[in-house]
């Protein structure tokens, strides 16, 4: 952008400022009148949420339906123009079989527009987002949440992840880091030396990694699904705490001290959560080592 000597607000520089920044360049190089961003902006949002919904990149049938329906709902648009500028200047792509975004983050920042939109009017959009709040430790669905922070301020947004975050590991206290907590660790390294560490071949311990997690999906037994969840929950919370970390980061201007504070406390006391849940499995992990 600065390459490009792009008239910016500073301030203003935040994932979703960036984005949309470089959309905007990319239309202006496609040669689409400014007259009709906005007309280029709602296709691409309503193809995000297809996509979206979806789990996957649209067909050559699936595109020639998305476009009926999109003209049955908004003013018609020439696909065939629509879809070679925006090919043609890398913000979807195509493989003659395909259609799809060029880039992630573009997609996230469409699909994060859709929902910011519609979620006070859409019972979709809402059963939507309670379903990014419960697998939020994938990447994708991590990073449309902070692309929605970016697209609305309404509180809603940081109520949901404040609740996601206040559910995560919600049977432990915060870790205190106190000495008699930390203990088993200075035990723990005192008797690393005694332990035998084997030595083994890295092929064959890739097969039996292999192995077992062959086994773990053959057996969907009720043990596995709890190791799968805790694993989940450890990954949410992590993905929970950057997007805490992010709207403070991008928004410090705009939210009030409380709200900054509250949202800092409860990502970092999920945080804290984990490591209480983490030193004890720990401490369980040395006896059993030890006996």
């Amino acid at each position: 952008m600065f390459e490009a000597n792009a008239q910016l607000n500073l301030d203003l520089t935040s994932y979703g400022h960036c984005y949309q920044q470089l959309i905007y360049q990319s239309f202006d190089k496609a040669n689409i009148d400014k007259q009709d961003f906005d007309k280029y902006l709602n296709v691409l949002t309503e193809l995000a949420w297809e996509i979206f919904q979806h789990g996957s990149d649209l067909n050559i049938h699936q595109i020639e339906e998305f476009f009926k329906n999109y003209s049955k709902i908004y003013l018609h648009v020439d696909k065939e123009k629509v879809l070679r500028k925006l090919v043609g200047h890398s913000i979807l792509s195509s493989n003659g079989i395909n259609v799809g975004f060029k880039y992630p983050y573009i997609y996230y920042f469409f699909v994060g527009k859709k929902i910011a939109e519609s979620y006070r009017d859409s019972e979709e959009t809402q059963a939507k987002i309670q379903d990014l709040l419960e697998r939020l430790h994938r990447e994708d669905f991590a990073n449309i949440l902070i692309f929605i922070t970016h697209h609305t301020k309404d509180s809603w947004v940081l109520n949901e992840i404040k609740s996601i975050l206040t559910s995560l590991f919600d049977d432990h206290k915060e870790a205190t880091l106190d000495k008699e907590q930390l203990s088993f660790m200075s035990e723990f390294m005192k008797a690393i030396p005694e332990l035998i560490i084997e030595q083994r071949e890295i092929q064959n311990e890739r097969d039996k990694q292999n192995e077992r997690l062959d086994q773990m999906e053959r057996n969907s037994d009720d043990k596995n699904e709890v190791e799968l969840d805790i694993l989940a929950n450890i990954n949410k919370t992590f993905k929970g705490m950057e997007i805490a970390g992010q709207i403070i980061r991008n928004r410090h201007a705009t939210l009030t001290r409380d709200a900054m504070e509250e949202l800092a406390k409860t990502g970092a006391n999920a945080g804290l959560r984990f490591l209480e849940y983490f030193i004890k499995i720990s401490d369980t992990a040395k006896k059993k080592s030890l006996s």
